[in-house]
This record gives C-alpha cells, sequence and structure tokens, in this order.
C-alpha cells in the first residue's frame, strides 16, 4: 500500500515541480508579461481611433445560432474586429514560443534526473493555458468599455481560443526555431498576415474560427458558439501534436 502510494506520489511531485519551475521562469520576465497583456488593448485603439467615424455603413455577416445574418455597422467597427483577437494571439504566441526556446538543455536535463516527458509538458501547457485567462480578458476589454457587446462572456471566450491556438502556435514555432530572432519574426510576419487578410482569404487563417465567435458575441441576438469552439479546438490539436512530437524526439535523443 506504502508503495503503491509513493508511487503516485512522485509523479504528483515532479508536476507540482514542474509547474513551479514555469512559474518562476515567468515571475522573472515580468515587463515581457506587462507588455504580453498590454499587447490586445493597443491593438485595439491603433485600429479603431485611426479608423474613419461616420460615412456608410458597411455590411459584415454576423454568425445567429441557426443562420448567418448581415448586419450593418460603422467602417471603424468593421476594421477592428479582429484586433483584439490578434493582440491576444501575438501574446500568447510569444509567451509559449520563450517557453520553449532555449530551454531544451534543461528540459534534457530534468529528464535525465528522472523526469518524464508528459510532466513537463503538461506543466508548460498548463501555464500556457493559466496565462490565456487574463489575456483574454485584456482582449475583451477594450470591446466592452469603447463598443458595445450582446454577449460579453461569448466575447471573453473567442479571445480564451484564440489565446489556445496561439499556444499551440508558439510551441510549433519555438520548436521548430529555437533561435530568438528567426522564431519571432516567425510569429510577426504570421500576426501581419492576419492584420491583412480579408474576405474569403480569411477563411484559411487559423484564427478564423474565434474571430467569428467574437463577431457573433458582439453582433448576434442568439450566437452560434459549440462549431466554433469545436473549430478552435481542432485548430490546438492541429499545431500541438507536431509540437509535442518534436519536442519529445529533441528530448529523447538525447537520453
Amino acid at each position: 500500500m506504502t508503495s503503491q502510494t509513493q508511487s503516485i506520489a512522485r509523479p504528483a511531485s515532479r508536476l507540482l515541480t514542474s509547474l513551479q519551475m514555469q512559474a518562476r521562469e515567468y515571475r522573472d520576465r515580468g515587463l515581457l508579461l506587462f507588455i504580453v497583456l498590454a499587447l490586445p488593448a493597443i491593438f485595439f485603439s491603433a485600429s479603431f481611433y485611426s479608423s474613419p467615424t461616420g460615412g456608410n455603413l458597411m455590411p459584415i455577416q454576423v454568425p445567429e445560432l441557426n443562420e448567418t445574418v448581415e448586419v450593418m455597422i460603422e467602417p471603424r467597427e468593421n476594421w477592428s474586429m479582429g484586433i483584439g483577437i490578434l493582440g491576444v494571439a501575438w501574446g500568447v504566441s510569444t509567451i509559449a514560443f520563450f517557453s520553449v526556446m532555449g530551454n531544451l538543455q534543461r528540459d534534457r536535463r530534468l529528464i535525465l534526473s528522472g523526469y518524464r516527458s508528459w510532466e513537463i509538458l503538461l506543466a508548460r501547457l498548463g501555464i500556457l493555458v493559466g496565462a490565456s485567462i487574463p489575456l483574454a480578458v485584456a482582449g475583451m476589454i477594450p470591446y466592452t468599455l469603447v463598443t458595445t457587446s450582446n454577449h460579453p462572456e461569448v466575447v471573453w471566450l473567442a479571445n480564451f481560443m484564440a489565446g489556445l491556438i496561439a499556444a499551440g502556435f508558439g510551441l510549433l514555432v519555438g520548436t521548430l526555431l529555437p533561435k530568438p530572432t528567426e522564431g519571432m519574426l516567425i510569429v510577426i510576419l504570421v500576426t501581419g498576415i492576419g492584420l491583412a487578410l480579408n474576405g474569403d482569404a480569411a477563411k484559411y487563417f487559423f484564427l478564423y474560427q474565434p474571430i467569428q465567435m467574437l463577431i457573433s458575441g458582439r453582433l448576434a441576438t442568439d450566437p452560434r458558439i459549440l462549431p466554433f469552439v469545436g473549430g478552435s479546438l481542432g485548430m490546438a490539436i492541429v499545431f500541438l501534436i507536431p509540437a509535442l512530437f518534436l519536442w519529445w524526439r529533441r528530448t529523447r535523443i538525447a537520453r
């Protein structure tokens, strides 16, 4: 009985230690976290207040629960619709990238010391999910203070789903390109592409599902949620599976 209890306690203790190590690492990056938290509001404000006011209303397709309806809104609200989500995604992907970049040798030493790969990975993902919660709030605040949203809770959920997808994206970039300059250039490039996409091309961007959920939460009377949640989780898995496999391969080779 005692040996069984100890065998269960050891993985739990290692997982807790891994979580504490990740938390201390982010605590030492206080300035980075502050900048990342401010990004959604900065992205939104720069777009919203630089867009023209008045003029002709612009049509936007709003996903309702059972159909898609066309709603007319001001140009500045249309152009800034997905900016907050892109800010959240940029912030979480940056945190995820730095959680992998430069840590390969340390992770190898932990595995050689008796830690399991899944314990380190689970701790890292747990910290990233935790970071997505306040970032989602930061991404929601501009929409509630500056504009109006019919369902603010759906707006928050859309930002949170974007954070989960971005966590997988950042981990994948950090695993493929574990160098700060090259990796961050990729993150910046992809975010810039997301800012520029419009029309049908936006459907192929990996944040399309949470952006559509945000539009539904802001403008729909009866918002569509579950299909976009499922699509967002699927996209996060698309990034996470190769990232985790490649990370496992790199740490396994050194054993």
